[in-house]
C-alpha cells in the first residue's frame, strides 16, 4: 500500500499543479474549450468589424487597428487570448456601461421658449431620445465617436435615430460639420439552411445603408443595397445591388424596414445647407488620429492592463479550481503542533483531511525542482479573499485612472458588494464628476443643434428665432428625489438659485406659466401663515 506522501506525489501531475500560469497546457485544457467555443459563437464580431470595408482608404488602417481592438475589448473577446485559454472578465464593457450610466443619471431636458420646450418633450419621447442615447452610449465609450442623425420619413414627420461608430463613415470639416456619411441601417443575413445536406446555399447576406450628401446647401439622400463581403479584402463598393436584382425574402425586408421609402431613389431633404447629421465625440483630446469626426475610446489607453486583469483572473480561477476548498502548502509550514501533536487523534483527522479534501486543510506539497525549493500556491475563500484579490484592485485602479475615473469610482460601481451608489460617486469625487461632465458638453452641443432643426422644420420659432433653446443635463443629484430637494433647498437658502428656478427643476413637466401659478400659489400661502401669527400674535397682548 502506498504512503500517505506517494499517493500525494502521484496525485499531483493529475492536478497540473506543477504549474498554475493561465498559459500552461494544464490550465489551456481546463479553459480553452469554454473560451473557444464562446468566441466561436460571438457572431457580433463579424458585424463589430464588417462595416469596415465601407470607409475611405485613408481611415481604414486606423479602423482596423485601434477600432477593431477597442471593439474586441469592449465585447471581452480579443482573438489570439480569449480563444487560448484566458477567460475574457468583461471588464472594458463593465468601464463603459457604468460611464455611460453616469452620463445619464438625472436625464436631461430642453430649456428656451414656453412652446418649443412642450414640443420638443413630446418628440423626445414620441422617438424614443433618452432611451436611444442610453442605449448607444456605451459604445461611444468604447468606440470614440457616434452619429446622430434625423430621419425624414414619408410621412412628412421627423425621427431621431443614433449610429454607433462601428456602423458609420461620414466626411466631417474642422467645425465637425458633416457633409457626407454611410450608416448601416441593418445587416440581412443569408436566409438558414434547413436541409442537412446542404452546406451551403447560393445567397448572400447584405448590408442595407442609408447614405446622404450636402452638395451646395442642398442635401440629399438615398437608401442602398449591398452585397456582404464574403471576405476581409473584398472591395464593397463593387457590390451595390439594384432593387430588382435581390431575392424576394431580402425584397421583402427592405420594404418592411423602409416603408414607404423606395430603394435607390434620390431623395430632397428638407434642410438648408445642412444634412440632418452631428457626429458626437467621446473626447475633446484626440491622441490616436488626427481626422476629423473621431475621438479616442475611452478604453484606448487601458489594452495592456486589461490584458493584465484578464490573464491575473484567469490565473486566481486556476489555483481556485485545483486547490478546490483547501489550501495547499510545503511540509515545513505545517503548523508544529498538527504535525507533532501527541494526540493520535489531531494526527488521523489531520491525515483523515489530507485525503479527503475536506473544509480547509492542510496538504503537503512535495519539492518542484532540484534545489529542493517549495514553491506554494494557496487559496482561502473566507478569510484571505481580500488579500488574494489585492493584485486585481491595484489592476482596476490603474484603469481607473486612464478612464478618468477615481478607482473608489470605479471600485464603488463595478465590485460586489460595493457601498457607494451612482449619485454618491457623481457628487463626491471631483475627477469622476469632471469627467462625466466634459462627455456630456460633448453630447449637448451637437444634441442642441440637431433640436433646433427639429423646430426650424415644424416653423416653431420665438420671434423669428430658434437660438433659445438648448439641451441640458440635470443635476447629477436628481437621480434620488430627497437628495434633489435638498440641493435644491440649500441653493435657494444660499442665494444662488431663485425660487422660481427651484420649481422648475423639481417639477420639470411643469410649463412655465404652472411655475409663475405654483410660487404665486406658495407665496399666498405664505402670506396666509404670516397673517395667521401676526393675528395670534396680536389677540395675545
Amino acid at each position: 500500500m502506498a504512503t500517505l506522501d506517494e499517493t500525494v506525489q502521484q496525485q499531483l501531475p493529475a492536478l497540473g499543479f506543477q504549474n498554475l500560469s493561465p498559459l500552461s497546457e494544464d490550465v489551456s485544457s481546463l479553459y480553452r474549450p469554454f473560451c473557444s467555443e464562446a468566441f466561436r459563437n460571438y457572431d457580433e464580431l463579424y458585424l463589430d468589424n464588417g462595416f469596415f470595408l465601407f470607409a475611405p482608404e485613408m481611415y481604414r488602417v486606423y479602423l482596423w487597428k485601434v477600432v477593431r481592438r477597442n471593439m474586441w475589448w469592449w465585447r471581452g473577446f480579443v482573438p489570439g487570448i480569449h480563444d487560448k485559454g484566458v477567460l475574457p472578465s468583461k471588464l472594458g464593457s463593465r468601464i463603459c456601461k457604468r460611464i455611460g450610466e453616469l452620463i445619464m443619471l438625472g436625464g436631461f431636458r430642453v430649456e428656451g421658449f414656453d412652446v418649443g420646450e412642450k414640443f420638443l418633450e413630446t418628440f423626445i419621447d414620441n422617438s424614443q431620445v433618452r432611451l436611444k442615447l442610453t442605449k448607444h452610449l456605451p459604445r461611444l465609450n468604447a468606440i470614440g465617436n457616434m452619429l446622430a442623425k434625423l430621419d425624414f420619413k414619408a410621412d412628412n414627420k421627423i425621427g431621431m435615430n443614433f449610429v454607433s461608430g462601428n456602423k458609420y463613415f461620414a466626411i466631417v470639416d474642422e467645425d465637425q460639420v458633416v457633409h457626407q456619411f454611410r450608416a448601416l441601417i441593418e445587416y440581412i443575413g443569408p436566409e438558414p439552411v434547413n436541409d442537412v445536406n446542404l452546406s451551403t446555399k447560393q445567397e448572400e447576406g447584405y448590408f442595407l445603408c442609408e447614405e446622404r450628401k450636402l452638395e451646395g446647401t442642398k442635401a440629399y439622400q438615398r437608401y442602398a443595397l449591398y452585397k456582404a463581403p464574403a471576405s476581409m479584402t473584398t472591395a464593397a463598393f463593387m457590390n451595390y445591388k439594384e432593387a430588382r436584382g435581390v431575392p424576394k425574402r431580402i425584397q421583402s425586408r427592405v420594404e418592411k424596414v423602409l416603408g414607404d421609402c423606395k430603394l435607390g431613389e434620390v431623395y430632397l431633404l428638407p434642410f438648408k445647407n445642412y444634412i440632418g447629421a452631428e457626429v458626437i465625440l467621446n473626447s475633446s483630446v484626440v491622441t490616436g488620429i488626427d481626422f476629423n469626426g473621431f475621438s479616442d475610446s475611452t478604453l484606448a489607453d487601458c489594452h495592456t492592463q486589461l490584458f493584465q486583469y484578464d490573464i491575473t483572473n484567469t490565473q486566481k480561477e486556476g489555483n481556485k479550481y485545483f486547490a478546490q476548498t483547501g489550501v495547499l502548502i510545503p511540509d515545513n509550514m505545517i503548523p508544529p503542533e498538527i504535525t507533532n501533536n501527541p494526540s493520535g487523534n489531531a494526527q488521523q483527522k489531520f491525515l483523515q483531511n489530507q485525503q479527503t479534501l475536506d473544509g480547509r486543510i492542510y496538504k503537503k506539497v512535495p519539492y518542484l525542482d532540484s534545489k529542493q525549493q517549495q514553491h506554494p500556491e494557496f487559496f482561502q475563500a473566507q478569510n484571505q479573499s481580500s488579500i488574494y484579490n489585492e493584485d486585481l484592485k491595484e489592476i482596476e485602479a490603474t484603469i481607473a485612472t486612464m478612464c478618468g475615473l477615481t478607482p473608489t469610482a470605479l471600485a464603488g460601481n463595478l465590485m460586489a458588494n460595493g457601498d457607494r451608489t451612482a449619485t454618491e460617486v457623481l457628487n463626491n469625487d471631483d475627477i469622476t464628476r469632471a469627467t462625466i461632465e466634459q462627455k456630456r458638453d460633448l453630447i449637448r452641443e451637437p444634441m442642441t443643434r440637431l433640436f433646433k432643426e427639429v423646430l426650424k422644420y415644424y416653423e416653431i420659432y420665438n420671434d423669428g428665432s430658434v437660438e433659445d433653446i438648448e439641451m441640458v443635463f440635470n443635476s447629477s443629484v436628481m437621480g434620488n428625489p430627497e437628495r434633489e430637494t435638498n440641493d435644491i433647498t440649500a441653493q435657494i437658502n444660499g442665494g444662488i438659485m431663485s425660487r422660481k428656478t427651484g420649481i422648475a427643476r423639481k417639477n420639470r413637466s411643469y410649463s412655465k406659466k404652472e411655475v409663475e401659478e405654483e410660487l404665486k400659489q406658495i407665496e399666498e400661502e405664505a402670506e396666509k401663515k404670516l397673517q395667521i401669527g401676526t393675528d395670534g400674535l396680536w389677540n395675545g397682548i
